[in-house]
């Protein structure tokens, strides 16, 4: 470790101390106010088992809107780099350019509220399943960029080399191009899911219940708004810190990053 490194390391342990201190100093000053919230918050009208079920949507809406939107990246470049010229392919691609001029073009809120007020008007009870769905289709425009500049960031010799080996065009992308696309995608479709769960806060507009409504439905039962909303942010902190240490970790011991 540098000496750069061991000054950075102190100075942040010296942080983390006096937060946790000054914390402690609250706590202790007015333990049975923060103990009464804290009941109000967490054990009465069913809050725990609330904040989980919330905790467990919000999950589902990011982890499938990010699945959904790899799909569909993987697929639009996969239209956008094939070789053809035929009128399938080109009708094709000319859909995906409108495709992405729209889903990158117009807030996440705006096409969640058409997509459930207006294209799926007559469904109702399926709040998670469209907001997924909502999600998906907007991460797969964002994806497909992700992906479409991991590809030209393989060195063009690459492509090169599959094709003075015999492989078609195809199979070049299929088994050389693409792997390395995506190992040096990987960081951003990694910000990009993070970014998914932030945006699920967002849901609680067309009814769906996760973390961010479930807090504020408690906040207005309870009274109780400082220990909810606080804790509410405690939680989207630690999930997104859990996250990028995991998708680092992944990185590092897998991907060999």
């Amino acid at each position: 470790m540098s000496k750069t490194d061991r000054k950075t390391r102190i100075v942040q342990i010296s942080m983390l101390c006096v937060i946790f201190v000054g914390l402690l100093i609250y706590v202790l000053l007015d333990y049975q106010t923060i103990v009464d919230s804290f009941n109000k918050v967490f054990l009465e009208k069913n809050g725990t088992t609330r904040i989980l079920r919330g905790l467990l949507n919000t999950f589902i809406i990011s982890v499938g809107g990010l699945i959904l939107g790899l799909i569909i990246g993987t697929i639009i470049n996969i239209i956008n780099f094939s070789k053809s010229n035929n009128i399938i392919m080109i009708i094709l691609r000319t859909f995906c350019s409108y495709y992405l001029s729209i889903f990158r073009g117009t807030p996440l809120m705006v096409q969640l509220l058409i997509i459930y007020f207006i294209i799926f008007a007559f469904v109702r009870g399926q709040e998670v399943t469209i907001a997924t769905l909502a999600f998906g289709l907007n991460s797969g425009a964002y994806v497909s960029e992700i992906l479409r500049g991991g590809i030209n960031s393989v060195p063009k010799g690459q492509l090169e080399a599959g094709l003075s080996l015999g492989f078609s065009y195809n199979q070049t992308m299929r088994k050389i191009i693409i792997p390395q696309a995506v190992r040096n995608a990987f960081p951003s479709i990694g910000n990009e899911f993070i970014s998914l769960i932030k945006e699920t806060s967002i849901v609680g507009f067309i009814g769906a219940t996760e973390l961010t409504k479930v807090f504020k439905e408690i906040a207005t039962a309870s009274f109780q708004y400082t220990m909810a909303y606080l804790t509410m942010g405690i939680l989207y902190f630690l999930i997104v810190l859990i996250i990028s240490y995991l998708f680092k970790l992944f990185e590092r011991k897998v991907l060999k990053v």
